[in-house]
């Protein structure tokens, strides 16, 4: 990349606002790893779906279902609700509704990135044998499958079915528990809340703004992009090989981390086993942030606050205890300290990068720290 692209790059990014990202709440599905399974997903439908059930929200979503299908109200009422029912020719439904009394049936294709490649004809013939006269087929997807998908798929050829997606069936389903002023028994609405805001973190994964600003300037952010990966991989080579020698107390991690605010890399003294650190931040006015960590909720516990107060007081107080996201540890800010400005921050010059480092009065309070444990 020359000077005058970056030249132009500059420019481009001076008169451009880039859309904010901002991070969906995170959900039990979510910690669970099961965010974007199907089958959980239709164990939740299913549970819902059954007034007989203990969440205490009755048949919402059933009519909700009706709702959105266009039915009347009570076309079914469902005498059995059944999960992976089994057809003629050993293949599943993901859920079935039957209403004995009518003779109807709701076979519920559920979708979440899946194509919608199933043998709709075979589940229809397979009810249909049963004895069930009318039988409406939904595919329940995150996007609108829509008739124009019987051109992609033969097996969809001469299927009545009708497509909705996650979310208008939630909303529809949240209109009519605010309608009815019905909440529900308390721990299964957290439930359907979390399975509900699971739906839309997946639905709503990229706004429209960031897609239309990401294909509009395409060049541009691809070229930023190559940028920021070759300057990480010029850092990350150089730490693969970095030594500090015998002389120094800190290790030096080997991976140069970053993200949406921050670039830094850790040096984490010897023999603590990564209990006390220094992190040194990269900032954009060629200067260096560093701070003194002590990690470890038992490690913290031992240490003697008193005296860690007399080592700080000519550099900083105790920041704050919290926990770090990325560690999943309790984690201490002791001190911190900027070096001078105008530092050559280049890949190939981190050894003297790392020495200002390790020339500071922060690195002295941390081998101080350090004697605290023992």
């Amino acid at each position: 990349m020359t000077d005058t692209d970056l030249k132009l790059l500059d420019d481009w990014l001076y008169h451009h606002q880039i859309p904010v990202i901002t991070s969906n709440p995170r959900t039990l599905m979510d910690i669970m790893g099961i965010r974007k399974l199907e089958n959980p997903w239709s164990d939740l439908y299913a549970f819902f779906m059954s007034e007989r059930e203990e969440h205490e929200l009755g048949d919402i979503f059933i009519r909700s279902l009706e709702k959105i299908l266009k039915l009347p109200v009570g076309w079914i009422t469902p005498t059995s609700i059944e999960r992976e029912f089994v057809t003629s020719e050993d293949k599943r439904i993901d859920i079935l509704l039957t209403d004995d009394i009518h003779e109807r049936a709701i076979i519920i294709e559920n979708k979440v990135f899946h194509a919608p490649i199933n043998p709709f004809s075979e589940y229809i013939e397979t009810i249909q044998g049963r004895g069930y006269k009318e039988i409406k087929v939904v595919i329940l997807a995150p996007y609108k499958v829509t008739e124009a998908y019987k051109a992609k798929f033969e097996n969809l050829r001469g299927i009545d079915y009708v497509g909705i997606t996650h979310e208008e069936y939630m909303q529809e389903v949240q209109r009519r528990i605010a309608l009815e002023n019905n909440r529900g028994n308390v721990f299964y609405r957290q439930i359907l809340d979390h399975f509900i805001q699971n739906i839309k973190n997946l639905s709503n994964m990229v706004s429209s703004e960031q897609l239309d600003f990401f294909y509009t300037h395409f060049h541009e952010l691809h070229a930023i992009n190559d940028l920021f990966l070759s300057i990480e991989r010029s850092y990350n080579e150089v730490l693969q090989g970095m030594e500090l020698g015998d002389y120094a107390e800190v290790e030096v991690d080997k991976k140069f981390h970053s993200n949406s605010e921050n670039s830094w890399l850790y040096l984490p003294y010897k023999n603590t086993n990564n209990a006390v650190c220094l992190t040194v931040f990269f900032l954009p006015n060629q200067q260096l942030r560093v701070i003194l960590e002590i990690r470890g909720k038992n490690v913290i516990q031992k240490i003697n606050t008193v005296e860690l107060h007399k080592l700080i007081d000519s550099v900083k107080e105790v920041q704050h205890e919290g926990l770090a996201k990325d560690q999943k540890e309790y984690w201490w800010h002791v001190a911190e300290f900027y070096s001078r400005s105008g530092l050559d921050l280049n890949p190939i010059k981190l050894r003297s990068i790392l020495q200002e480092v390790i020339n500071s009065p922060i690195y002295e309070l941390g081998k101080s720290v350090v004697k605290l444990l023992k």
